[in-house]
């Protein structure tokens, strides 16, 4: 499944596979198989939100497996944060120590 998905499969997403989880397309709990090809790789957000039926599978003719906004919703995207960030704004506010009026 990690060579075939490669990342989260939701659009726009490109958590890499290490952070992503194995979704069930049909659930254990509705007579789904354990197969890779009922699998879809999703990051935890993701995978949450097919969870909140805030996004649907589709089965593409090919038999792949697609994700897709529930009615009424739209695609929410995960935004990574990146460490070590700073503003760009280089003039941050400095003390005026010995300064003579």
């Amino acid at each position: 499944m990690a060579t075939r998905d490669r990342h989260c499969r939701a659009p726009g997403c490109s958590a890499p596979v290490r952070w992503c989880e194995v979704h069930h397309a049909i659930p254990w709990s509705q007579g789904g198989p354990t197969d890779t090809k009922d699998g879809i790789l999703l990051c935890s957000f993701h995978h949450h939100e097919v969870h909140r039926e805030r996004l649907t599978l589709t089965r593409s003719s090919s038999g792949r497996w697609h994700v897709v906004p529930a009615i009424g919703h739209h695609m929410p995207r995960r935004t990574v944060r990146r460490r070590g960030y700073a503003p760009s704004n280089t003039q941050a506010a400095r003390p005026q120590v010995n300064r003579r009026p």
